[in-house]
């Protein structure tokens, strides 16, 4: 019989604590790619438009995921965010109590700012 060896780590600390099973790090990577994008299309329009289409399949991503939260404590707050997108500010910070989702959304608006903070002429 062969017995399987679990690692150290496995043992150690419990799953919800490892850092690759939370957000943090693939939000910081996606804003990473966001940064070189800025940076390297400063005189390239190929990369300023991958900036662009970046940024916008990024806050696509997160409005879907608020949806989908919203969608599960109650179909109401899904209809006032569809109907009135600022709710979902009010949503994100004041209903929704997961840190990860807060995170992803203002993520999301610092990107908005960074693109056109970085880029304000699209020649």
């Amino acid at each position: 019989m062969t017995k399987v060896r679990r690692s150290a780590q496995s043992d150690s600390e419990p799953a919800e604590l490892r850092w690759y099973s939370t957000p943090y790090p693939y939000i910081g990577a996606a804003l990473l790619v966001l940064i070189t994008f800025d940076f390297l299309g400063r005189n390239n329009s190929t990369l300023k438009f991958g900036s662009l289409l970046f940024t916008f399949a990024y806050i696509i991503a997160v409005s879907l995921l608020v949806l989908r939260s919203a969608k599960d404590d109650g179909l109401v707050h899904a209809l006032l965010i569809v109907l009135f997108p600022p709710y979902a500010l009010f949503y994100v910070c004041a209903v929704n109590h997961d840190k990860s989702l807060i995170v992803l959304w203002l993520s999301g608006w610092v990107a908005i700012f960074a693109l056109f903070l970085i880029n304000p002429h699209w020649n």
